[in-house]
C-alpha cells in the first residue's frame, strides 16, 4: 500500500484525541441538538441555497465513488481501503436507520417552523449517510497525503458538506455529527486492523485494482447518479447532471484507452 509510514503508539494517541472531541461534540449537540438546528437551517438566503445544494449533491453516495475513482486512479494499491470502508460506512448506517427510525425535523418540528429544502423526507434521520460518505474520503486523504495545511481543507469537504444536511432541513445536528464519526472511524478502523495485525503479505483487505477497474467503477457510480438522485433546484441539478456527464465521459475515454493498449499489447505477443 501507498499510505506513509506511521508510528502506531501515535496514531493511537490522536485516535484517543479525536474520540474525546467527538463524544464532547455528540454530547453537546444531543443535549443542545434542536437550538443548534435552528441556529445552522435559520441562516437561509438566496445565494447560500444553491451552494448548499451543491455541497449536499457531493455528498450523495454515487458522486461520492465516482469522485474517489477519479481522485484515486494513480493509488490503486490503496483504493480497496477507500472502497471497503465506504461500503463498511454505508452497511453500519442502514443498519441504524432501519432498527432505530428516527423522525426527520420536517416532522419533529413541523414544516411551518424550519427552512426545508428538496424533496419531503419524514424519517430515517439518525444518522445522516451523506456526513458519513464525505468523512470516508476526507479522512482517506488526511491519511494518504499528510499535510497540515491540506488537512484543513479536506477537513472543510466533510464538514461543510454535513453542514449542509442541516441547513436544508433534513438533518438534526446528532445525526450529522454521529455519521461523520462513523465515516471517520470506517476507514481507520479498515487501515489499524489492516496494518496492525496482520503481516504485510496477508492484508485483511488486500489486491490491486488497476485501472480498468477503477475507471469502471467510477462510470457505473456516474450512472447511478445521473438515473437515481434528484435534485429540486433546477440551477444545482443542471450544474451536477453537467458535472456527472464530463466525468462519466473522462471515464468511459479512459476504458478505452485501457482495451486499446490492452489489444496493442496482445497484437504484438
Amino acid at each position: 500500500m501507498n499510505f506513509k509510514k506511521q508510528n502506531t503508539k501515535k496514531l493511537l494517541y490522536n485516535y484517543y484525541i479525536v474520540a474525546i472531541i467527538l463524544i464532547l461534540l455528540i454530547f453537546v449537540s444531543h443535549y443542545y441538538n434542536k437550538p443548534l438546528f435552528h441556529i445552522l437551517n435559520g441562516l437561509g438566503s438566496d445565494y447560500l441555497k444553491y451552494i448548499m445544494m451543491f455541497l449536499t449533491a457531493m455528498g450523495d453516495g454515487f458522486f461520492v465513488l465516482a469522485t474517489g475513482s477519479l481522485f484515486f486512479k494513480k493509488r490503486e494499491n490503496s483504493y480497496h481501503i477507500f472502497i471497503a470502508a465506504f461500503i463498511l460506512s454505508g452497511l453500519i448506517i442502514q443498519i441504524i436507520k432501519y432498527y432505530f427510525p428516527q423522525p426527520r425535523p420536517l416532522i419533529e418540528l413541523g414544516i411551518e417552523n424550519i427552512f426545508y429544502m428538496g424533496d419531503p423526507l419524514t424519517y430515517g434521520s439518525f444518522p445522516s449517510g451523506h456526513s458519513a460518505s464525505a468523512m470516508v474520503i476526507a479522512r482517506y486523504l488526511m491519511v494518504n497525503h499528510q499535510s497540515d495545511s491540506n488537512n484543513y481543507i479536506y477537513l472543510a469537504y466533510g464538514i461543510l458538506i454535513s453542514l449542509s444536511r442541516v441547513y436544508i432541513g433534513v438533518h438534526f445536528p446528532v445525526d450529522i455529527v454521529v455519521g461523520a464519526l462513523i465515516g471517520y472511524f470506517s476507514l481507520d478502523i479498515l487501515l489499524l486492523l489492516n496494518s496492525l495485525y496482520l503481516s504485510s503479505r496477508s492484508k485483511l483487505i488486500s489486491g490491486k485494482y488497476n485501472h480498468l477497474t477503477i475507471n469502471s467503477i467510477g462510470l457505473v457510480s456516474m450512472l447511478g447518479y445521473l438515473i437515481f438522485h434528484y435534485n429540486s433546484y433546477p440551477p444545482v441539478s443542471m450544474l451536477m447532471n453537467y458535472i456527472a456527464i464530463l466525468f462519466g465521459g473522462y471515464f468511459i475515454t479512459m476504458i478505452l484507452m485501457e482495451f486499446s493498449g490492452y489489444y496493442k499489447l496482445k497484437n504484438k505477443s
